[in-house]
């Protein structure tokens, strides 16, 4: 009698226990989601005579942005690879002021939109993911560089410089599903720009005949990114 109860009483709460138990994570589909952006987006700029980089050290400063992201992955075993794209729209804005006895000199450097398109490799282990990532980067970067002497006018210095850049994307992060079809992740991801030629000094910058030939710029900037996301996959 007392064994009959207690299978009768298993029998009853099986259905409830697996009801209750959250099943393994299933990463192969198609995803979209949001991701919000918080990181330290750095520049560098470089000029052969050092009319204003020698008096500009490297800049770095906080910025933010907020995007969307699409993706779709491939689960075999433990195993995930897939391919996420993402476009964002954020601030990151960088200025540095000098003024010495005989100049002064100024440097901005800013990021606006950018996103990325990268492949993700991945180990699952029950619900979590943890993944590294690669890819491409596009940002739409603008550079100013400033230098004035005292006996001259404050109209010296390079062109301002704004165009959409292409380098490279890499990081690694951790998402974990909440929900059979909604997860939450965290990751690191780092964009570096390459060199970019900002053109020439000019005396006078409203004047084309006042280049200096001798003289040309270069910039560089890169940004270490930390990401919070919510996806959901369809």
């Amino acid at each position: 009698m007392i064994a009959r109860t207690l299978t009768a009483a298993a029998a009853l709460m099986l259905p409830i226990a697996a009801a209750a138990q959250t099943p393994n994570a299933n990463w192969t589909g198609g995803y979209g989601g949001f991701v919000g952006t918080l990181g330290i987006m750095s520049a560098d700029p470089a000029d052969h005579w050092c009319y204003v980089a020698c008096d500009s050290a490297s800049m770095a400063t906080w910025g933010g942005a907020a995007g969307v992201t699409l993706g779709y992955n491939m689960q075999q075993g433990n195993f995930v690879f897939g391919v996420e794209g993402d476009i964002n729209a954020g601030k990151f804005d960088n200025y540095e002021f000098h003024e010495g006895s005989s100049y002064r000199s100024s440097m901005g450097a800013k990021w606006g939109a950018h996103g990325t398109l990268r492949g993700r490799a991945g180990l699952a282990v029950d619900n979590t993911m943890f993944f590294v990532t690669g890819g491409i980067a596009a940002v739409r970067a603008s550079y100013r560089q400033d230098y004035v002497s005292a006996e001259f006018a404050d109209n010296r210095g390079f062109m301002p410089l704004t165009k959409t850049q292409v380098g490279l994307a890499a990081g690694a992060g951790v998402e974990h599903a909440i929900s059979p079809r909604m997860s939450v992740k965290l990751e690191y991801l780092y964009i570096g720009l390459p060199s970019v030629n900002g053109g020439n000094y000019y005396l006078d910058i409203d004047d084309p005949a006042s280049i200096r030939e001798d003289s040309r710029i270069t910039y560089r900037s890169d940004a270490h990114l930390f990401r919070f996301g919510v996806n959901y996959r369809f």
